[in-house]
């Protein structure tokens, strides 16, 4: 088995862990149970906390038990949340749902990216990263605009039998990846019972200057951004769209998502670093405001801004994350990266539900809108920022 097979297992990897064919009518199924947006997000927000208490734990032990095992890991808590999300239409058993997802992620977070990383160290293409990660999140888009046209094909089925799809993929996802081959670059540690070990290794990352600027960069911009993601589905219903125009549409936005992921390495290369942080919060903040300003069905063009953001963030940040880390740690440190992007999301999403539910989804996305300008305002005044983002 070679390990140059990882980096196009990687890409099929990336393909079948985004075969989501009931996401763009899950938070509509939500609501015609009687849940209100604020409950959604809270149930999302559970999503988030597991994962903010699971990352450093989870990362740490992909460091010692291997990228691949903790991937096997992650995709068996997404088969089981699956099954409880089909099965059940309790609030309470939905909470779980999240919950046992937010598990699998954490186990998936990181590890991932790092077995890639590593893979390519070993093979001495570790310079090609954001290009190779990019590539992969582009057949990760691929994916979703597939799963998610199909889906409004057969959403007349039951948005329900829309997850049994789901879970086949990830099946098929799971057989994948019991062929990754561990890079032999990471050395495989025997797990010590040692948390002490484990918020060293935190508080290594969190007095790194270069590192907690991007952590804390990373809380506003995936906190920001995931709400606009929740708010697609109540907007479209808002505006008066079918319910089977929704997966056409998440298809379409898929397109500009997966071009910014296949063109992250050109982008980064042309713009630098410090104008693609730059560009990735006005985007957002463009989403925000003309969607709020032009609340009508065109409206929903300016998401096409979201998507962009969210093809382009993960290639450039985890590039420049590996960059500082060494292999040992890699998975551990993406984890922090990735706690601080969770935190943002449970607390920007619950704030902006309240707002939604006692006002309007327009009123919640200008709000938004204001509140980020002034977050860009204050972060790229401070010349510090800016000047270890040049450095990179």
């Amino acid at each position: 088995m070679s390990l140059k097979s990882n980096i196009w297992k990687y890409n099929i990897f990336s393909f079948l862990e985004r075969c989501i064919f009931y996401v763009p009518f899950i938070v509509f199924y939500f609501q015609s149970l009687g849940l209100n947006l604020t409950q959604i997000m809270f149930m999302n927000g559970t999503f988030a906390i597991t994962l903010f208490i699971l990352e450093i734990p989870t990362g740490y032990i992909a460091d010692k038990i291997g990228r691949k095992n903790s991937l096997i890991i992650g995709i068996l808590f997404q088969i089981v949340s699956m099954i409880v999300l089909y099965s059940f239409q309790s609030y309470s058993l939905f909470i779980l749902s999240h919950v046992l997802l937010g598990v699998a992620v954490s186990f998936i977070s990181g590890a991932d990216s790092a077995l890639l990383y590593d893979t390519l160290l070993s093979l001495k293409k570790e310079k090609e990263y954001t290009r190779y990660d990019g590539r992969a999140k582009f057949y990760s888009e691929i994916a979703i605009i597939i799963s998610t046209a199909t889906a409004s094909l057969i959403v007349f089925m039951g948005i329900t039998n829309l997850i049994l799809y789901t879970v086949a993929a990830y099946i098929i996802l799971l057989a994948l990846t019991f062929s990754f081959k561990e890079p032999p670059v990471h050395k495989l540690l025997k797990v010590k019972t040692s948390f002490k070990e484990i918020f060293s290794f935190v508080g290594t990352a969190l007095k790194n200057k270069k590192l907690i600027r991007f952590f804390i960069y990373a809380f506003f911009i995936f906190g920001f951004s995931n709400t606009i993601f929740i708010f697609y589905q109540p907007y479209f219903s808002a505006v008066n769209i079918p319910l089977y125009w929704f997966g056409w549409i998440f298809a379409f936005f898929s397109i500009f998502t997966a071009l910014a992921s296949y063109k992250a390495h050109s982008i980064e290369k042309f713009l630098g670093v410090k104008k693609t942080l730059i560009l990735i919060p006005v985007f957002l903040l463009l989403s925000f405001l003309f969607s709020s300003v032009f609340f009508l069905w065109f409206g929903i063009i300016f998401f096409i801004f979201r998507e962009f953001v969210r093809g382009l963030i993960n290639p450039v940040l985890s590039a420049y994350t590996n960059k500082l880390v060494s292999s040992d740690r890699r998975a551990t440190v993406l984890s922090v990266q990735s706690m601080f992007s969770r935190m943002g999301y449970f607390i920007i999403s619950i704030f902006a539900g309240f707002i939604s539910d006692v006002s309007s989804i327009r009123v919640s996305s200008f709000v938004l809108a204001g509140i980020l300008l002034v977050v860009m305002i204050i972060v790229f005044s401070g010349k510090k920022f800016l000047r270890i983002a040049s450095e990179a």
